[in-house]
C-alpha cells in the first residue's frame, strides 16, 4: 500500500483488509498477528480477518506479517531475532522480522509510530479511534541497540495480579527482574546467552553450596581467614579444593539445564553465574588471596582468577556456555593486569554514581573510569544499573533521574556494553515510586534506542499520558532537576539514599512545586483525560 486510505469498516463489522501470515507461522509470528489483528479492531471497530498465504480469501489491501513468502519475494526478511522491517508495497504492507521477537517489534512499531497507539504501562494504554485508517509510504528497519535490556517490573504486585509478559514485550524489553518469572513463548521468550543467568543472577555461591554450614565444619580450608581465624561470612576463592567443587557442581547444574531443556523444546541456558555475598568488605587473608590482591590492586582481582578458573573448565566440555560474575562492592574496581578469558561475562554495577547526574559527569568519574577499564578486558560486559533511588525511605521522594537515561545508555554504548538491567523496585501497593510510570516508559524507549530525542520523547508521554496537564508537570520535572545539580548538597544523592540527604527538596522548592500542581490540576479542570 502506498498511501493508502483502504481500511474502511465494511457492513457487518467487517474490514476491507486482511492479516497474512506464513502458512508455517510460528507462535510469535502469530502472536504477532493476533496483537496487530486486536488493535485494529480497538481502532476501527472492524474485524480483520488473520489467513493463512496460500489462502485466496481476501483479495484486498493485505498486512503481511512475518517471514511470508512476501516478505522474501521483497527480501525484506533481516537478520537476527530482534531485527525488524517495516514497508509499504503493491497491495499492502509487510511487517517481518528476525526469527525470533523481531516480527513482534515490527508490529508494535507499526502501532506505535503510525497508527498512534500507547502502552503506557501494564494496565493503561491509549488507542485512538478512526473507522477510515490511513498510511502513507513507510520504509523502516532497526534492532534495539543492546542484546539484554531488563528492568524490575513487579508485575504480580497489581491488584488485581498480571502477566504483564504483553506489556514488557510491547516495550521492547526482553527480560523481567529477578524472580519477576520468564516472558511467556508467545511473546519472544529466549534463554540465549546474554537473556539468562542461572542459578541466579547475584550472590549466588549458595544456590551451589547450600549447606555451607555443613561444608565449613567438614572444610574449614575452604573459606576466608579473617585474623588468623576461619570464618564462614565467604569463601576463600584461591582455594583448590573449593574450586573443584565447584566447578563440580557447576557441571551437574548445566547437564540438567540441557536435560530440562531438550524435554521442553526450548533454548538452553548458556549463561552461569558466581558473585559474592552482598556484603561490602568480605574477602580472605590467606597468602594466596593478598598476593592477587595486592598485584591487582582490587578485589575483583581474586574473584576474576576464580571466575577465569571455572570458565576454563567449563570450556574443555561446553565451549557455548559463558560464566558470568559482577563487579559490585569491592570487585567494581577493574584488575590492573589479568583479563577476562572469552567465556567470561562481567556485570558492572553502578553502587557509588549520584544518580541525579550522568555518568560523564565530573562528580562521577569513578564510575567512569571503571566503566572504561572493564571495556578493555573483557568481551561481555553488561551493566546493573540502579538508575533510581530505589529504597523504601526515599523512593515516594521526587529524585529527577530520568535526564540521566539517555546520556548514560549512549555512554554504555560506546563501551560496547551488551545489556543493561534498571533495578527499578516500586512496590505496588505500598510505594509507586516518583513518577514511575513516566520513568519505566523512557527507559524502555531508550534501552531500545538511546538515539532518540529525549525532549520530544518526555513531552510525548506528558502530553499522551497527562493531558493539559502534561506540559506543566514537565517544567515541574525541569524544575526539580535543575534544583537538585544546582544545590551542592544534592549531590550526595548515591543509590539507596535516604531521604534526608534530598536537601534540594527545601520551602522554596515545595512552595513552586505546589503551584506547579495547581495550575496542573486547572489545566485538567472538566478533562477527564486527566
Amino acid at each position: 500500500m502506498r498511501g493508502i486510505s483502504a481500511w474502511r469498516k465494511c457492513a457487518g463489522g467487517a474490514a476491507a483488509a486482511g492479516i497474512v501470515v506464513p502458512d508455517d507461522a510460528s507462535l510469535q509470528e502469530q502472536t504477532a498477528a493476533e496483537e496487530l489483528q486486536d488493535y485494529l479492531l480497538k481502532i476501527t471497530s472492524a474485524k480483520f480477518t488473520i489467513i493463512k498465504e496460500s489462502s485466496t480469501e481476501i483479495s484486498g489491501p493485505r498486512l503481511f506479517v512475518g517471514r511470508t513468502q512476501k516478505a522474501r519475494e521483497l527480501n525484506l526478511l533481516p537478520d537476527g531475532d530482534e531485527a525488524w522491517r517495516i514497508k509499504t508495497c503493491e497491495g499492502g504492507v509487510v511487517l517481518c522480522g528476525g526469527a525470533g521477537r523481531g516480527t513482534l517489534y515490527a508490529v508494535y512499531h507499526f502501532l506505535e509510530d503510525h497508527l498512534g497507539v500507547r502502552w503506557w504501562n501494564p494496565q493503561e494504554e491509549f488507542v485512538p479511534h478512526s473507522q477510515d485508517l490511513s498510511v502513507g509510504p513507510i520504509d523502516r528497519c532497526g534492532r534495539p541497540a543492546f542484546a539484554r535490556r531488563a528492568m524490575n517490573m513487579n508485575m504480580t504486585g497489581y491488584d488485581p495480579p498480571i502477566d504483564g509478559a504483553a506489556f514488557v514485550s510491547r516495550s521492547r524489553m526482553n527480560a523481567r527482574g529477578p524472580g519477576e518469572g520468564a516472558i511467556a513463548p508467545k511473546y519472544g521468550c529466549n534463554e540465549s546467552m546474554l537473556l539468562s543467568s542461572r542459578p541466579w543472577c547475584a550472590h549466588s555461591f549458595d544456590s551451589y553450596i547450600p549447606n555451607r554450614e555443613g561444608l565449613f565444619k567438614e572444610h574449614p580450608e575452604y573459606f576466608a581467614l579473617r585474623g588468623g581465624k576461619r570464618t564462614k561470612a565467604t569463601y576463600d576463592l584461591t582455594a583448590g579444593g573449593l574450586r573443584d567443587l565447584f566447578a563440580e557442581k557447576l557441571k551437574q547444574l548445566i547437564l540438567r539445564d540441557q536435560a530440562a531443556s531438550n524435554e521442553r523444546g526450548t533454548p538452553r541456558p548458556l549463561v552461569y553465574h558466581f558473585s559474592k555475598e552482598d556484603e561490602p568488605n568480605l574477602y580472605s587473608e590467606s597468602p594466596e588471596s593478598t598476593a592477587i590482591r595486592m598485584r591487582e590492586g582490587s578485589e575483583s582481582g581474586v574473584m576474576l582468577d576464580f571466575v577465569n578458573d571455572q570458565a576454563r573448565r567449563v570450556a574443555e566440555y561446553d565451549g557455548d556456555v559463558v560464566i558470568e560474575t559482577l563487579a559490585y562492592q569491592n570487585t567494581e574496581e577493574p584488575p590492573k593486569r589479568m583479563r577476562c578469558d572469552d567465556n567470561v561475562l562481567i556485570t558492572l554495577c553502578d553502587t557509588q554514581s549520584l544518580v541525579t547526574l550522568p555518568a560523564t559527569h565530573p562528580r562521577n568519574a569513578g564510575f567512569l573510569n571503571k566503566l572504561r577499564g572493564w571495556a578493555k578486558i573483557t568481551r561481555h560486559l553488561r551493566i546493573w544499573d540502579y538508575g533510581y533511588c530505589h529504597m523504601p525511605d526515599s523512593m515516594e521522594y521526587p529524585i529527577p533521574t530520568e535526564f540521566t537515561y539517555q546520556p548514560d545508555y549512549q555512554l554504555f554504548l560506546d563501551h560496547r556494553v551488551q545489556g543493561i538491567f534498571t533495578q527499578y523496585e516500586t512496590f505496588p501497593g505500598v510505594v509507586l515510586g516518583d513518577m514511575a510510570d513516566m520513568k519505566r516508559w523512557l527507559i524502555c524507549k531508550l534501552m531500545e534506542d538511546p538515539g532518540l530525542d529525549f525532549d520530544a520523547l518526555s513531552a510525548q508521554f506528558m502530553d499522551g499520558y497527562y493531558g493539559p496537564a502534561g506540559k506543566v508537570i514537565a517544567r515541574y520535572r525541569n524544575d526539580l532537576m535543575q534544583s537538585a545539580r544546582r544545590n551542592p548538597p544534592g549531590y550526595t544523592i548515591l543509590c539507596g539514599t535516604e531521604h534526608t540527604t534530598l536537601h534540594y527538596l527545601d520551602t522554596d522548592f515545595i512552595v513552586r512545586a505546589r503551584k506547579y500542581f495547581q495550575e496542573a490540576q486547572d489545566a485538567c479542570n472538566g478533562d477527564e483525560c486527566c
